[in-house]
């Protein structure tokens, strides 16, 4: 196999970009593939905002699948954090690849908005982030009810 021919694989294997949603009640999971840059952020930047006129408060932005990331990409995910926070909810970025994760530890993402580094750990981030958000009080033990 010569080397144009894996590179032509690669091409059909790698997407340029796609994202995709789970959705549940307000929360939801958007997942994105391929390169996120000047021509396909805006793509990205819509469905953030979609989920968010839906009702939709609490994002988890699932980067696992995302290999390259520009400014503009960035952008999009800090202006929807903001709305997001605005709107009283969160946005929570989840498995980033080591070159989309330096480039937000570089501009100050990681310290705006949690990052996680994969899904899993997802719910308890949200969880973290309505209770800050609320800054409702836990309940401790002692205060619980108690059995008769």
């Amino acid at each position: 196999m010569r080397h144009h021919e894996v590179t032509a694989q690669a091409a059909r294997v790698l997407p340029r970009f796609q994202v995709g949603t789970w959705v549940e009640e307000s929360k939801a999971i958007v997942f994105v593939w391929g390169e996120v840059d000047c021509a396909t952020a805006p793509r990205l930047a819509g469905t953030l905002a979609d989920m968010t006129e839906q009702g939709r408060l609490n994002l988890v932005v699932d980067l696992s699948g995302v290999y390259f990331m520009d400014s503009t990409g960035l952008a999009v995910l800090a202006v929807a954090h903001k709305r997001l926070q605005q709107a009283g909810g969160g946005l929570v970025l989840a498995g980033p690849t080591p070159a989309v994760r330096r480039s937000i530890d570089i501009t100050g993402l990681d310290q705006m908005m949690p990052v996680t580094d994969a899904l899993p750990k997802v719910s308890s981030a949200l969880l973290e982030s309505t209770r800050a958000r609320d800054r409702a009080p836990d309940v401790d033990e002692d205060d619980a009810p108690q059995e008769a």
